[in-house]
């Protein structure tokens, strides 16, 4: 297998958990893909994102059999007097396909929540080798579909099929998208920025390295000329500090300062 295969098979590589069937004696694959493309048909103009949004999966009880007998007694019959307390959270069945219908249903959030997008990022669209994956992305999760077919057709390229599809996509919807965008210029500016940061660092650098360091030999002269002074000085006119104190540290260093000065090294400083 080559590259480009091999992480064409990582990009789509898709995660499933295993979970007990409807009659609990065996375990089956289920993941959001499985639970989305078997919700029912009242949810069938809802996206894949909004389905995340706003419902989830729990197995059945006695009490949402009960909620599910009220629901289509409410959707035959208009109730004429509005029912009190708390309302009930919606509860819709999985249709014959999923492997827990039975067992499992789909019920309403009380607060919507903000789903975290795993795996490969949606790519950019403003780049010509990513732009198909990227309408490709957009499509599978703001247009409602349950096979391929109801977000491409055979004979048409994904952008081509957003162009088609993309006023079925509601408005909200079309704000996320925006933000994504938005989301991914500013990762692009970011990284522009810190390239601009990495080569003025370089830069610096090898500016550094271009610049000429001190000459060893003037170094060498001028300690040659520091030990000539020091070998002029007559240590024997410096006095010995005896007596810690204000005075003879007066007296000390006025010793100290004329014996340097005797060499007339320092003729320049008046």
């Amino acid at each position: 297998m080559d590259i480009e295969s091999e992480e064409s098979c990582i990009e789509t590589e898709e995660q499933f958990s295993l979970q007990l069937d409807e009659a609990s004696t065996r375990y089956v694959y289920v993941n959001t893909r499985v639970d989305y493309q078997h919700r029912s048909a009242s949810l069938d103009d809802i996206c894949l994102y909004d389905y995340i949004r706003f419902y989830r999966k729990k197995p059945i009880d006695a009490k949402d059999r009960k909620q599910l007998e009220a629901q289509a007694a409410t959707k035959s019959v208009e109730s004429k007097e509005p029912r009190r307390g708390r309302p009930f959270s919606e509860r819709e069945m999985f249709q014959a396909g999923h492997p827990q219908a039975s067992s499992h249903i789909n019920i309403k959030r009380l607060k919507p929540v903000v789903p975290v997008l795993l795996g490969p990022p949606v790519p950019r669209r403003d780049r010509e080798d990513t732009r198909e994956r990227y309408y490709r992305s957009i499509l599978t999760l703001f247009f409602p579909w349950r096979s391929i077919q109801d977000l491409c057709d055979v004979d048409q390229t994904w952008q081509q099929a957003f162009t088609i599809r993309h006023a079925s996509i509601t408005s909200e919807s079309c704000k996320i998208i925006d933000h994504i965008q938005l989301l991914q210029e500013c990762k692009n500016d970011r990284d522009e920025h810190l390239q601009q940061v990495i080569e003025a660092a370089q830069s610096e650098v090898v500016n550094d390295n271009l610049c000429p360091s001190r000459n060893d030999s003037d170094s060498d002269d001028e300690n040659t000329g520091i030990l000539d002074v020091l070998e002029t000085i007559d240590m024997s006119d410096i006095p010995v500090l005896k007596e810690p104190g204000t005075k003879s540290e007066q007296i000390y260093f006025e010793k100290v300062v004329q014996a340097v000065d005797q060499p007339n090294r320092f003729s320049n400083i008046q």
